[in-house]
This record gives C-alpha cells, structure tokens and sequence, in this order.
C-alpha cells in the first residue's frame, strides 16, 4: 500500500538534505553537533509525520478511497500495518546518512543483506497463513529490524542516538492522541 509510505516523505526529503551536511560536521570532528541535529531533526521528522500516522491508523478506508478509490479499501488493515513499520523508519532518524557520514557502510550493507534476507524468510512463513496482511507484517517487521539495528549500530560506533527529552515527550503526547481519538472513534 503505497499510501503508507507517504509517513517516510518527511525523512526521505530531510536524508537528501542532512547526508552533506553531516559529513561536513563529521569531516570537522564536530561530533556534538552532529548529535544535536540527529536529535533537532528526528523530533521534527516525527512530529511532522505524526498526523498522517494518525490519519492512517484511524481512518484508513477514507484515505484509501480519496487516493485510490473505493475498489481498494479492503487493504485498510494493511496499510495500518505497513503505517506502524514506516512510522518506525521514522522514529529511528537519519541513522543511513550518519553511518554513511562515519565511513560505515558495511553496517548498511549488513543492515540492509539481514533485513532482505528476514523479509523473504518472513513472506514464505506469514503470507500463507494470512495474505496481504501477512506481506505487510512482513514488510514491517523487517523494515523495524533494519531501522533498529541501524539506530543501534549507530549508537554502538559513535554513541549517537535520536532521542532526547522533547523526543519522548512529543512521542508520549502523540500516543495519547491516538489513544484517546481510538477510543472514542
């Protein structure tokens, strides 16, 4: 469902901007600073993207009907699914570019080589036993193993995380959110 791949937009458009950007502050050693936008721009990214996760994971059959068309609102549980995965790429940052930017990119070969690989392994298992929503399940769990250990290995080389304070709060507000609209909806 291409409509919850629109969460990523935000990143995606941050990425082509903060990948020179980084790799300058990398190439002066201003490894704090590099840390400090890590954190300013996955705050931004998810507070940007929270709305349309909410849209999605809400009303998933007005979205699919205004983009593509009544015919295909039966993948409003997979575009929920693949909502919570892409949300997830959100959350994690610009973990690609700062690894990019340190020189690691064995790490995104790794990351990217056993994300492929459980994805595949994932398919075979769960689209047999429940279909589309088992290919979205897939696809998100491989998509939040990839995002995670990038994040992860990110941290483990140059101790650079994308969480802070603001970060948890924005993140704990907008579950609230959420929580709140669901119950009432």
């Amino acid at each position: 469902v291409p409509g919850a791949m629109m969460l990523t937009l935000v990143l995606s458009s941050v990425n082509r901007i903060i990948l020179p950007v980084v790799s300058e502050m990398v190439g002066q050693k201003s490894h704090t600073e590099a840390q400090v936008v890590y954190k300013t721009v996955s705050r931004w990214c998810i507070i940007a993207t929270m709305p349309l996760l909410f849209l999605i994971l809400l009303f998933p059959e007005i979205v699919i009907t205004f983009f593509f068309g009544a015919a295909y609102v039966e993948a409003a549980n997979p575009m929920r699914i693949l909502a919570i995965g892409s949300y997830i790429n959100v959350a994690t940052g610009s973990f690609g570019e700062y690894l990019q930017s340190y020189g690691k990119t064995v790490y995104i070969l790794v990351i990217s080589a056993a994300g492929t690989a459980a994805n595949i392994l994932m398919m075979f298992v769960l689209v047999p036993k429940y279909g589309i929503n088992g290919a979205a399940m897939a696809m998100s769990i491989s998509l939040g193993i990839m995002c995670l250990s990038g994040m992860l290995l990110l941290y483990k080389a140059r101790r650079l995380h994308p969480f802070s304070k603001t970060y948890a709060l924005s993140t704990i507000i907008g579950m609230i959110i959420l929580g709140s609209a669901s119950w009432v909806k």
